[in-house]
């Protein structure tokens, strides 16, 4: 990629998150904010900042999006080569800063499933929770029940996961936990040698 053209992409995609920069900077030096105690500065930084990071997040994605170059076709794994395109295609993404949109190209041919290059390069999941949301949420629910671990979510993030969601996907979070360790099993305890002592 030609570095100015991304500078240049970024004018555009960045402003919303510029925009939210210079609103918290604003309210930050505002003669209210200016009277309030610490705590309270704190939990408006919070949630101010954790916007400003979703602006950041979506600005990335708006790069990415405009950058991502049209193919003629795509070849699939099961070597069925998607050659009807579809620009502008979204989908949505829960993400610990709150939600985004992916915008990318879709291949497709008849009677198969459609292909995103671009979801492959960002490596995202089937389903619109993000992975950084599906870690959050493991951890809050090793911690307690899962009411406990969406309302957690709720307060220290800026995703969202209804209860059903947060149990399907502590479900297949530990799927993914067995079979990692499952395919790491020791064969058997190991030989050890006498001490030359």
């Amino acid at each position: 990629m030609n570095q100015a053209y991304i500078i240049s992409r970024g004018t555009e995609e960045f402003a919303a998150t510029r925009e939210q920069f210079a609103m918290i900077v604003d309210r930050l030096q505002s003669a209210t904010v200016l009277g309030m105690e610490h705590g309270e500065v704190e939990g408006l930084i919070s949630r101010e900042g954790t916007e400003l990071m979703r602006r950041l997040l979506q600005g990335h994605l708006d790069v990415r999006a405009a950058v991502e170059t049209r193919e003629a076709g795509v070849r699939g794994a099961d070597g069925v080569v998607r050659s009807q395109v579809r620009a502008g295609c979204r989908r949505r993404l829960m993400t610990i800063f709150g939600e985004v949109k992916v915008r990318r190209w879709g291949y497709s041919a008849p009677e198969e499933e459609s292909l995103f290059p671009l979801d492959g390069a960002l490596n995202l999941p089937k389903d619109s929770y993000s992975h950084g949301v599906r870690e959050r949420l493991a951890l809050e629910v090793a911690r307690g029940s899962f009411d406990q671990a969406v309302r957690a979510m709720e307060m220290t993030t800026g995703g969202e996961v209804p209860k059903r969601q947060a149990e399907e996907l502590a479900a297949k979070v530990s799927q993914d936990f067995e079979a990692f360790y499952r395919h790491r099993a020791s064969p058997g305890p190991e030989e050890t040698l006498d001490p030359p002592w």
